[in-house]
């Protein structure tokens, strides 16, 4: 149920402040439109009942604060944190042309839910809030126990598949200069994913070289001690690699 409520009692913070970039242009044409018309009631801010949080409507709130508003629409939802996150995804997503970095940025958060267990992996519509309206989103339930963790935050930010597991496979090397990239939109998730995967590969083979010269300079120390010259040695290891390549 909706309701008026004051602009200083409503709440932002991490991570659903950080979820999505307020488009500047976005944010001008919603001030325009309530100079002239006032805050639409049919679209409220959507706040989290525990403190009143914005879950959804950072852009709105905004673009109130502009203009010098002192009071906006908002219906408050009893979410849990995971629940919040998703449903914060599901409406952003559907209102926009959601970019790499915005991918990241949700995967980030929407796992982070999930591996730390403060995400409930229960049977649901992730869009069945308490007073919040489904925004015709009806169709969109989830089974969460049914199908894999990859395809449910798939389902959330509304990509593919392989665009989450491409994220996925960003955040888990830790690699942070690369995740950066991304998130500031220098790299795509595609090129990011490769990077990392050739990365991968070639680390068996720097692994394998570096234990090969420890091998060897073992050995050549062992018959240096054993009375034997620098050239013997180095005829010894020219005769091996020339019959190695023979064979």
């Amino acid at each position: 149920m909706e309701e008026m409520m004051t602009v200083s009692k409503i709440q932002t913070r991490s991570p659903f402040k950080d979820l999505f970039d307020i488009d500047p242009v976005v944010l001008k044409a919603i001030e325009d439109d309530m100079k002239e018309n006032g805050f639409d009631e049919s679209a409220p801010i959507v706040l989290w009942n525990q403190g009143n949080v914005v879950i959804d409507g950072h852009t709105r709130l905004q673009a109130a604060k502009n203009i010098g508003l002192k009071k906006v629409w908002v219906t408050l939802g009893d979410f849990d944190e995971g629940g919040a996150i998703e449903y914060a995804v599901h409406n952003q997503r559907n209102r926009r042309n959601i970019t790499d970095a915005a991918i990241l940025k949700c995967v980030i958060a929407i796992d982070k839910r999930r591996t730390t267990g403060r995400h409930r992996r229960v049977e649901k519509d992730i869009m069945q809030v308490n007073n919040i309206p489904s925004q015709g989103h009806e169709k969109d339930t989830m089974q969460v126990n049914n199908i894999p963790s990859h395809l449910q935050t798939a389902i959330s930010v509304g990509t593919s598949p392989t665009k989450i597991q491409k994220a996925r496979m960003i955040v888990d090397s830790k690699n942070e200069e690369v995740q950066e990239e991304v998130l500031e939109g220098r790299k795509t998730l595609h090129a990011a994913s490769e990077e990392i995967r050739k990365g991968k590969i070639k680390e068996p083979l720097l692994v394998a070289h570096k234990e090969l010269e420890r091998d060897i300079k073992k050995v050549i120390e062992k018959a240096i001690r054993a009375g034997i010259s620098k050239e013997q040695i180095k005829q010894v290891v020219e005769n091996l690699l020339k019959s190695g390549m023979e064979n």
